[in-house]
């Protein structure tokens, strides 16, 4: 693809394998939406918007069709002259920590994307999303307080009608506080609701403290858009230094946000 600028790289193709793969590697191993949401694409680069039929009124259940613009997500790193040097000359293996540091960085704006929107271009996050399912969080460091009201949460989409893939979402302080005995049951807090949701339960910083989303993350509720998957463009040389750029486009397409329980 054009875009991505490599032929006027002065990187081998050896080179860029090593770097893809650190990509690859390093968004699997700390995105988190991505591990619970059903992914719709690549499209390509050219999509530069998507519908969606979102039913807008949960007693109704009358879906309303809505475009979306693709929001570009993308950071920046340099490869020093004489680090391109060594890389062209051979000698040894090249450490590559820049990639994997600006892949982490691009990983936590996706995530961060995908729980709090865009405001600039008017997307909604799950957490930010009007017409969610709100309930009152109590203390869930003592007692059965957590268990009940995650509970409370399923029952509430299942009467709803919301029958599929359940997904719990924690903060790292809530996944710490469940990470208990249960005294009464004797095992982890975290054991016995992980039963709950099929053992689909996972953290994230991005969520800050105190907090807890549980999803019905069928793609008929809400999915991810893709349209340039993540991937490292070569940008051109600043002086003597060269710029790189890993760069994706992707849009959260809640299509029911009533099936979508937030405690708070």
């Amino acid at each position: 693809m054009y875009f991505m600028g490599r032929e006027q790289s002065p990187l081998k193709s050896e080179h860029w394998k090593v770097i893809d793969e650190i990509v690859i590697n390093t968004a699997k191993k700390v995105l988190v939406g991505r591990r619970f949401l059903h992914l719709f694409g690549p499209l390509g680069p050219q999509t530069q918007t998507i519908f969606a039929d979102v039913v807008e009124e949960a007693e109704s259940k009358k879906a309303v069709r809505r475009y979306y613009p693709l929001k570009q997500i993308y950071e920046d790193f340099k490869l020093s002259w004489n680090d391109l040097e060594y890389i062209l000359s051979g000698t040894g293996p090249y450490d590559f920590s820049q990639v994997a540091r600006a892949t982490l960085e691009c990983a936590k704006k996706e995530d961060e994307f995908i729980f709090w929107g865009c405001k600039e271009l008017g997307l909604e996050g799950i957490l930010t999303a009007t017409g969610t399912n709100r309930l009152k969080k109590g203390n869930w460091n003592e007692g059965e307080t957590a268990y009940s009201e995650i509970v409370k949460g399923i029952e509430l989409l299942l009467r709803k009608g919301y029958i599929g893939k359940l997904v719990l979402i924690l903060s790292p302080d809530i996944y710490v506080q469940l990470s208990r005995i249960n005294q009464m049951a004797g095992v982890l807090e975290l054991e016995r609701i992980s039963k709950l949701v099929d053992n689909n339960i996972f953290k994230t910083p991005v969520l800050g403290e105190g907090k807890a989303v549980l999803v019905c993350a069928e793609f008929s509720n809400i999915d991810l858009t893709i349209g340039q998957d993540m991937v490292v463009t070569y940008m051109g040389n600043d002086k003597l230094d060269h710029e790189f750029r890993i760069i994706e486009t992707i849009v959260l397409r809640i299509k029911n946000k009533d099936s979508i329980v937030i405690f708070e």
